[in-house]
């Protein structure tokens, strides 16, 4: 379960989630599911998804330092697959 705050000026969560919905529409294999995702009281926002792993973040902050170029491109596109 995933939650943003409903009146941050940028909605980083609807964006996960719209391209979450696509990556399902194209049968991707290496992205979570959304169950559900909705509002609640106009004070946040909510998704509802499988867990997949680590985060990116969390695979960034391991090796401590920025993915290069290479790994970024790879991760991009095993995403799409």
């Amino acid at each position: 379960l995933k939650l943003e705050d409903a009146n941050q000026e940028i909605r980083r969560l609807k964006l996960e989630v719209e391209v979450l919905l696509e990556l399902a529409e194209i049968k991707s294999t290496h992205s979570c599911v959304v169950y559900d995702r909705g509002r609640k009281d106009d004070k946040f926002n909510w998704v509802a998804m499988s867990l997949v792993g680590k985060s990116l973040m969390q695979l960034q902050t391991e090796v401590k330092r920025k993915f290069t170029l290479r790994t970024a491109l790879h991760l991009a596109i095993e995403t799409l697959e």
